[in-house]
């Protein structure tokens, strides 16, 4: 007898429940016992796979949780080593993570507040360079004379530029 066949046959058989006198298939019955039975492989398989289930999870938890102990870590760190590294920037009252390096034509350029995700201020940050005067002086004037655009570009998945891209100025206007 195949199988499906024989668990086929179990629709078949009838029997009376000792508690209350119904009838029942043998097919529909859920077991209880009193006492815990030695279960099967398919038990300890499942129990092994709920064990291992949760390690995975707790091990996920952890695993983020050191990684944000790990950059409020390195946050402190690079902080610290600021003023050793630059005494120029740690004479400046600003936020070490909210400064970003250019390097050329200015140095630093700081968003304050942007830890917070509250920018308040843009400040250009450089040295007075004697080389970088006149530079500095046209960046002054630009900035003085408001002829600067904000411009977003859209990017697709492969890093191209979308050619169907915005340009507006800082007012909101479309410029072109």
């Amino acid at each position: 007898m195949d199988l499906p066949a024989y668990f086929e046959e179990f629709q078949k058989i009838l029997v009376v429940c000792p508690h209350d006198g119904e009838v029942y298939r043998l097919a529909d019955l859920r077991l209880f016992y009193d006492s815990q039975t030695m279960g099967s492989w398919y038990d300890t398989c499942m129990r092994e796979l709920y064990a291992l289930n949760s390690s995975i999870q707790e091990l996920e938890k952890r695993k983020e949780q050191v990684k944000a102990e790990n950059t409020r870590n390195a946050d402190t760190r690079l902080m610290s080593y600021i003023p050793d590294a630059d005494p120029f920037i740690s004479r400046f009252p600003y936020d070490g993570r909210d400064m970003k390096l250019l390097i050329d034509p200015i140095e630093f350029i700081v968003f304050e507040g942007m830890h917070k995700e509250d920018v308040q201020n843009v400040i250009l940050l450089d040295r007075n360079r004697k080389d970088k005067e006149r530079l500095h002086d046209s960046i002054r004037e630009v900035i003085a004379k408001e002829r600067y655009d904000w411009i977003t570009l859209l990017v697709n998945e492969k890093a191209k530029l979308i050619p169907s891209w915005s340009y507006f100025t800082l007012e909101g206007d479309t410029a072109k």
